[in-house]
């Protein structure tokens, strides 16, 4: 039986190719005045995700041989989100392979980065991808965004199969075993794309009596400074307000470390502390916004930001849902 990689694995290959000469400098220009909260460093680190992770010649085979190949012919809008650079492009990716025409709707934060993309996704595989208008007709629908965005985009494609995605967030569990050097790589999962991403560390769990300035150092050592004028501003305006209202926190010079469970703004880790491994395991499967957890035993600290394709956000594999609404 044939499989999507024996049919698609020379032009995941061509992909790869094509997007390791890096992204040409008027589209990286574009990027960075779109979007405050993009910068070189991030979009150049999110293109290595792509190129060395899903695109890589053995995890794109890893990926694909796992399914049949098949050609839907059927059409699938994608609603991207604009939080971190290339956030659609998997989506689009699963489509093309799967032998959909895209009908797309970029976010106007992410526009550039996407676009570019799409042109090679498109030569490459020969994907009809073409922009989402009010008289397009699409079989089904994968969209990424707010919750508010979750319920226009029920009632604009009501009747058809549709895999939507909402707000998550990442924790880490800490046991008081790690290295200096995990909790050094701890900074990553939580700072790159500035906390924006649903896989981004937003909530740590403490053993009993591990003390949080602890963790603070050990985070920040060896790491630079965040230096960016939006960070920065919410990073004062928060400490500000958390200080008027007597509120406690520990300051990590540009973040804050606050008990609770959930960030009330982009520079606001939070922290919890759990008795046993078992009440641990119980709470976290008991919640339904966490995308990803890092830890010993978990994803392995430093790679929350570099998922395998196979690690489908909110766990639902895009190219079943394709397949299945392709029946």
């Amino acid at each position: 039986m044939s499989t999507l990689y024996d049919s698609r694995g020379g032009q995941i290959r061509q992909i790869r190719h094509e997007m390791s000469r890096g992204i040409p400098e008027p589209v990286m220009a574009r990027a960075l005045a779109d979007n405050e909260w993009f910068t070189r460093e991030d979009i150049e680190y999110a293109l290595r995700a792509i190129v060395d992770g899903m695109l890589d010649d053995a995890i794109a085979e890893r990926w694909l041989t796992g399914y049949p190949h098949t050609d839907t012919g059927m059409n699938v809008a994608v609603i991207m989100a604009g939080n971190i650079p290339m956030a659609g492009f998997f989506d689009m990716l699963c489509c093309a392979v799967t032998g959909c025409g895209i009908f797309v709707k970029h976010s106007s934060k992410d526009k550039a980065l996407m676009e570019w993309a799409e042109a090679i996704v498109a030569g490459c595989t020969g994907a009809n991808v073409s922009q989402l208008a009010d008289d397009s007709v699409a079989d089904a629908v994968i969209a990424s965004g707010s919750d508010n965005a979750a319920s226009f985009i029920r009632a604009r494609f009501d009747g058809i199969a549709m895999l939507l995605r909402t707000h998550r967030i990442s924790a880490a569990v800490i046991d008081g075993t790690e290295s200096a050097q995990e909790l050094s790589l701890l900074w990553q999962d939580i700072f790159t794309y500035f906390t924006l991403g649903c896989r981004n560390v937003t909530h740590i769990y403490l053993p009993v009596g591990y003390p949080p300035e602890t963790l603070i150092e050990k985070i920040v050592s060896g790491n630079q400074p965040i230096v960016h004028r939006p960070w920065h501003g919410s990073y004062r305006q928060a400490r500000a307000l958390k200080t008027m209202n007597g509120e406690p926190f520990f300051d990590g010079g540009y973040f804050l470390l606050c008990p609770g469970m959930q960030s009330e703004t982009i520079c606001q880790i939070t922290y919890s502390f759990y008795g046993s491994n078992d009440a641990l395991t119980a709470e976290i499967a008991g919640r339904n916004d966490i995308q990803c957890v890092v830890g010993h035993g978990r994803i392995p600290f430093g790679h929350a930001q570099r998922p395998a394709p196979w690690d489908y956000p909110d766990g639902r594999d895009v190219i079943a849902f394709i397949s299945q609404a392709a029946r």
